[in-house]
């Protein structure tokens, strides 16, 4: 009864008064604006002020789900600046804006009267560097490109080289996944002539991929690394754009001179 009492009564019951006042006028004089616009300017000055002394100035901006993206980019972003009217923000123009950063996968924006806004980001994932033409970029599994100045942060991620291979990365990981042991060893893929890759393995062993059928030539050559311990041996490249004669591979060797032959074991295709 006692809560009841001071919420009724009391300075608490003025100020809520007061401030919902100060909303009713608000919105009284927003509707002024929009029956009559010549007196828009005005209006607005006069509103944005009035706000502002009322308590209704934006004083507390807080954002959550912030990892990556630059906290000052993000803050320059939004335009709001501290008492700013309350009633004058956009929150709708502001999320928009923020969306069109990279690292920024969606955002919502809310007003908390009398003078906090909540920003909530969800950030994109980066899943790969793609490099082109000596530019590194990070990119999403959406072939999103999301920032050229945090590319050292992720020294882990693969590496996706030549044009056109930002758009295939879902492609691509998917192709690798059809041998997850294999995938593990991956470091790099070379999108060669945008239309087939070349998988650059731990130990910088390049394996040449046909245009059709590569997932059953990746899911081969896993068998095959396995059961022969192919990637044991030092080999510089194998190449699977053609299926080999019955019982071997094409492999070049680690040399000075690029050499074809046989591997010392023969292989079963079949």
């Amino acid at each position: 009864m006692g809560i009841l009492k001071k919420f009724f009564t009391g300075r608490y019951m003025r100020v809520r008064i007061w401030h919902w006042t100060v909303i009713l006028m608000a919105f009284i004089a927003m509707g002024v604006v929009a029956v009559v616009p010549s007196v828009h300017k005005t209006v607005n000055t006069a509103l944005k002020d009035f706000a502002v002394h009322s308590g209704f100035g934006v004083r507390d901006v807080f954002v959550v789900g912030r990892r990556n993206a630059d906290k000052n980019e993000l803050w320059k972003t939004t335009e709001i600046k501290v008492s700013d009217s309350m009633f004058g923000l956009d929150v709708d123009t502001v999320r928009d804006r923020l969306e069109h950063l990279g690292w920024v996968k969606s955002a919502s924006v809310s007003r908390v009267f009398p003078h906090s806004v909540y920003i909530s980001i969800t950030e994109r994932e980066p899943v790969a560097i793609h490099q082109n033409k000596g530019v590194l970029t990070l990119i999403d599994r959406e072939s999103v490109a999301i920032s050229q100045d945090d590319v050292l942060k992720f020294p882990h991620l693969k590496i996706l080289v030549g044009a056109g291979a930002d758009k295939q990365v879902g492609a691509f990981f998917a192709l690798i996944a059809n041998d997850p042991a294999l995938e593990q060893l991956v470091k790099s893929g070379v999108y060669v002539s945008e239309r087939r890759w070349d998988v650059v393995l731990q130990g910088d062993i390049r394996v040449k991929l046909p245009a059709e059928n590569a997932e059953q030539a990746w899911i081969k050559l896993g068998e095959l690394a396995r059961r022969e311990k192919l990637l044991a041996r030092p080999l510089k490249l194998i190449d699977l754009r053609s299926k080999p004669s019955m019982t071997c591979a094409k492999v070049w060797v680690a040399s000075s001179i690029l050499l074809i032959r046989p591997l010392l074991k023969p292989l079963d295709w079949t």
